[in-house]
C-alpha cells in the first residue's frame, strides 16, 4: 500500500513478478523493468539472466558472443556495460550482487565494485562458505539436467567469468552519474543521487529541551551563513552543514548589491538542497507545521520547495515561497520529513551573467509544534 499525499488516500501498488502480467500492466520499479527486459532479451535469441542487488536494485546481463563476457544492462537507466554505475555514481555500499538464469546461479558482486576490501567488510549476512555451499547445490541441480555441451559451455564462461574477477576495473576513465530513475527527492532519500553530500548527511533531530517544549524551531540566514535553532543553545555555521544533500550550490557574496544568497554555481542549469528532519522515538508527531521560505527569480530561473511527508512517497507537498508563512496541519502524525529545494535555470535567448538566475537570500524559517502519539489532533 502507498500513500498518496495530494489526495490524501492509500492507494494498491501490486508487484508482480510474472513478466507476461508485465507486459500487461506496463507498471512497475526496477525489477518489473528487469524482469520484463531479460524476458525480451530472451524472446530475441539473446542469452540474459536477472540480476538481484542485495542493497535493493535488480538489472539485467546479457552475454556478448563478441565480448566473451556477460554485459550490465540496467534497463531502468538506459545504460549498458557499465558496471561501476551502482558504486562510483549511485554512491552504494554493495554487499551480495547474485546472477539466475535456467542454467546457473552465480555471485557476480566482484563485477560491480573496484573496493574489494570494502564490500567484504560489508558481506555480513553469513559467512562466505555459507555462501558458496548454497550456490553450489543450486547448481549442481540445474547441472543434472543440462546435456554436456551445454555443460562445457557454461564452464567455459565460468572460469573466464572468475579470472575476470581477480581483476576489478577502475572507474578513472569513466564518467558516472547518480540515479535517474524516480523522484529526486525518492533518490536523495536513499542515497542514489549522486549528490555532493557532507562527510555525513545531516538529519535535525530534537534535542531535550525542544521535546520538552513540545517545539522545534529553525532559521538559516545567509548574510550571517549561520543555522538557529530557537530556544537552544545550537547554532551551527556554514550552509552545508545541515544539509541533507546538495549538488550545483554556492553562497554568492554581492559587495556591490549589499546582498548575500544561495544560487546555482556558474554553468550549472540546475541546482538542489535538500534538508531532512527526522523526529521519530520521543512518542511525539507533528501538530502543525509554519514555514517562511524566501526566494527570487530573475528572468530565467524557477524555484520549486517541495515537502515530502516521507522521504521514501513520490508525491510531494508543493509549497509557494513569500513574505506570508505558510501554515500546514494536513501533516499531522508524521514523524519524518523531507524539504527539497529545486532551483532551474531556465535557458532564453539573453545573455545573462552565472547569477542571473533563481537564488535564495533567506532560505527557511521552521516552525513545527507536537503532540503526544496517543494524543487526537482536534
Amino acid at each position: 500500500m502507498l500513500f498518496c499525499s495530494k489526495c490524501s488516500k492509500h492507494f494498491r501498488f501490486p508487484r508482480y513478478n510474472n513478466p507476461r502480467k508485465l507486459l500487461d500492466t506496463r507498471e512497475g520499479r526496477c525489477g518489473e523493468w528487469a524482469n520484463a527486459f531479460t524476458l525480451l532479451c530472451l524472446a530475441l535469441g539473446y542469452e540474459a539472466r536477472l540480476i538481484s542487488d542485495w542493497t535493493d536494485h535488480a538489472w539485467t546481463e546479457v552475454y556478448s558472443n563478441s565480448k566473451k563476457c556477460w554485459l550490465h544492462c540496467d534497463p531502468c537507466e538506459n545504460v549498458c556495460d557499465k558496471p561501476l554505475l551502482y558504486e562510483a555514481g549511485w554512491k552504494k555500499k554493495l554487499t551480495y550482487i547474485i546472477a539466475f538464469s535456467k542454467y546457473e546461479v552465480q555471485d557476480v558482486t566482484w563485477r560491480y565494485t573496484s573496493d574489494f576490501e570494502s564490500v567484504l567488510k560489508r558481506r555480513n549476512y553469513c559467512r562466505e562458505e555459507f555462501v558458496l555451499s548454497c550456490i553450489s547445490t543450486i547448481q549442481k541441480r540445474l547441472e543434472q539436467s543440462l546435456k554436456r555441451e551445454v555443460l562445457n559451455k557454461i564452464f567455459e564462461r565460468r572460469a573466464r567469468e572468475l579470472a575476470c574477477f581477480f581483476s576489478p576495473a577502475q572507474p578513472e576513465n569513466e564518467s558516472y552519474s547518480g540515479r535517474t530513475s524516480g523522484s529526486l527527492a525518492w533518490r536523495i532519500a536513499r542515497s542514489e543521487s549522486g549528490f555532493a553530500s557532507p562527510q555525513s548527511a545531516y538529519v535535525f533531530k530534537l534535542i531535550p529541551e525542544e521535546i520538552k517544549q513540545r517545539h522545534f524551531h529553525v532559521q538559516y540566514c545567509s548574510a550571517s551563513d549561520k543555522y538557529i535553532r530557537a530556544n537552544t543553545s545550537i547554532n551551527i555555521e556554514g550552509w552545508m552543514s545541515c544539509t541533507f544533500s546538495h549538488r550545483n550550490i554556492f553562497r554568492k557574496v554581492e559587495n556591490d548589491w549589499k546582498m548575500v544568497y544561495l544560487a546555482p554555481t556558474e554553468g550549472s542549469k540546475e541546482g538542489n538542497i535538500s534538508w531532512k528532519f527526522d523526529f521519530q522515538g520521543h512518542g511525539l508527531v507533528i501538530s502543525k507545521i509554519k514555514m517562511n521560505l524566501m526566494s527570487k527569480t530573475f528572468d530565467c530561473g524557477n524555484v520549486r520547495w517541495l515537502l515530502f511527508p516521507n522521504p521514501y512517497k513520490e508525491s510531494p507537498v508543493h509549497l509557494t515561497a513569500g513574505i506570508h508563512p505558510i501554515e500546514i496541519t494536513e501533516l499531522a502524525t508524521l514523524q519524518v520529513l523531507l524539504l527539497l529545494l529545486n532551483l532551474l535555470l531556465v535557458i532564453s535567448g539573453k545573455m545573462h551573467k552565472f547569477f542571473v538566475s533563481p537564488w535564495i537570500q533567506q532560505p527557511f524559517h521552521l516552525k513545527w509544534r507536537f503532540v503526544s502519539k496517543n494524543i487526537k489532533k482536534t
